[in-house]
């Protein structure tokens, strides 16, 4: 699990991990341009579109 993953690295309770994936995509497609976002996308699995979709 993406946010169980994300909890264990930071040191935080899952609830903060699910919290904190989000902000950090949306500030990542804050830096970067949409083509350099979109070519991160295609290469993940598609579990990952939510995260991308909460942060454009």
């Amino acid at each position: 699990m993406f946010f169980g993953r994300v909890s264990q690295r930071e040191g935080v309770e899952l609830p903060d991990a699910v919290h904190h994936a989000p902000v950090v995509i949306e500030v990542l497609s804050k830096a970067i341009s949409s083509g350099e976002i979109n070519d991160i996308c295609s290469q993940l699995p598609s579990e990952f579109e939510p995260l991308f979709e909460a942060g454009s």
